[in-house]
């Protein structure tokens, strides 16, 4: 399989798709997003807290639970049977979820992760807190981003400023998402191409190269783009990538306009820190479709 550098797969690759190649530039992928409402959060302020199904202490706990021996898991009410495994689902401290409803003592909320279920959480153990916007800059730093690797998903200059591309895999999740800050959110969708998607450092890669079959898409990069914590432990900083490496890397994701997901998700900006406020699905009805965001055109020079 050849390999080849991202730069030749912008101006190259990209080429048969734009009808003006006499111009001497190129319509590069950009991406649309349907963006889901948001209103009020609430921030956890205790620690390890239940979330129930009513608002009143009495009413069912929210459970995890697992089949015995794997990492095949999901959530119930502890009035469910379970699979076999099961424990408490508890929120932390300094968790952000959205609000739904409220009561006098109770915020409806959504819990903050891939399972989105409704439930009621205590406002003796959570306050209603302010959000602030995410900057491009806020996405270059080096940190998990709500998974298991840390990593520098965002793009800072150029075309593609605040856009980035999250590395998802962790005990119980895999892939790659892709997404930009539209109303000071980051929101982030999974990438549209169907096969396994992979980023490697190579020592003996200057840039960006991508290696790919039927299967698998594997992007490799070198020390030039690279953010290098140890001997054990780099990624790939998409913040020194040009604008044509970036739209390379879209061009083999399939992200282009026109292609949205109903699946994603959204972070915040709370005192500074980002913060994943919840996974959605939009054919769940707990989220409602707000408007489709189209991206600006992305024109690059051949």
């Amino acid at each position: 399989m050849k390999k080849l550098t991202l730069t030749m797969i912008a101006l190259l690759a990209l080429l048969p798709a734009v009808s003006f190649a006499q111009s001497k530039t190129v319509k590069a992928p950009s991406l649309d997003i349907k963006v889901p409402q948001v209103g009020r959060m609430c921030i956890v302020t205790g620690s390890e807290i239940n979330i129930r199904k009513g608002p009143s202490t009495t009413a069912p706990k929210l459970m995890r639970t697992c089949y015995d021996g794997t990492d095949d898991c999901t959530v119930i009410w502890s009035n469910q049977k379970g699979r076999g495994y099961t424990d408490t689902y508890t929120a932390y401290e300094n968790n952000v979820m959205l609000i739904l409803d409220e009561t006098p003592e109770w915020f409806k909320v959504i819990t903050p992760d891939d399972y989105a279920i409704e439930g009621y959480i205590s406002k003796k153990f959570s306050k209603a807190c302010e959000v602030s916007p995410i900057t491009p800059e806020m996405l270059n730093r080096y940190d998990s981003y709500d998974y298991e690797n840390m990593q520098k998903p965002g793009i800072v200059k150029g075309k593609y400023a605040g856009y980035a591309i999250i590395d998802c895999n962790g005990y119980e999740t895999a892939g790659y998402s892709v997404g930009r800050i539209i109303d000071g959110y980051l929101i982030s969708v999974p990438v549209p191409t169907k096969k396994w998607v992979g980023f490697e450092y190579d020592d003996q890669c200057k840039r960006v190269k991508v290696k790919k079959d039927n299967e698998t898409l594997t992007f490799y990069y070198g020390k030039e783009v690279a953010y290098i914590e140890d001997e054990y432990n780099q990624c790939l900083d998409f913040s020194k990538l040009t604008d044509q490496e970036i739209a390379g890397i879209l061009y083999y994701l399939e992200v282009k306009p026109g292609v949205t997901s109903d699946i994603g998700d959204i972070y915040t900006n709370v005192n500074g820190q980002i913060v994943k406020v919840f996974t959605y699905d939009l054919t769940n009805s707990s989220f409602k479709v707000a408007r489709t965001d189209v991206a600006p055109e992305v024109i690059l020079a051949e």
